[in-house]
């Protein structure tokens, strides 16, 4: 279900863990309610500044390290 909503779901750090990326973790909690799956817990995890930035920025580098590959 949640990939045809063309949301991004891969499994966590643990095998109970699954992210989701797309929807917020009331549309998650509603969505699994609908299809009678059971949430022990939703927890939303956000980029830091830092990480957003460098997630959009990524591809224009200025300064790489000796020897890498442009």
């Amino acid at each position: 279900m949640i990939e045809a909503r063309g949301l991004v779901k891969r499994y966590g750090s643990t095998p109970d863990v699954i992210e989701i990326t797309g929807m917020d973790s009331a549309e998650v909690g509603r969505l699994a309610a609908a299809q009678g799956i059971a949430l022990s817990e939703l927890i939303p995890v956000r980029a830091s500044l830092e990480e957003a930035f460098m997630e959009l920025t990524r591809h224009s580098v200025e300064y790489q390290a000796a020897g890498a590959a442009r």
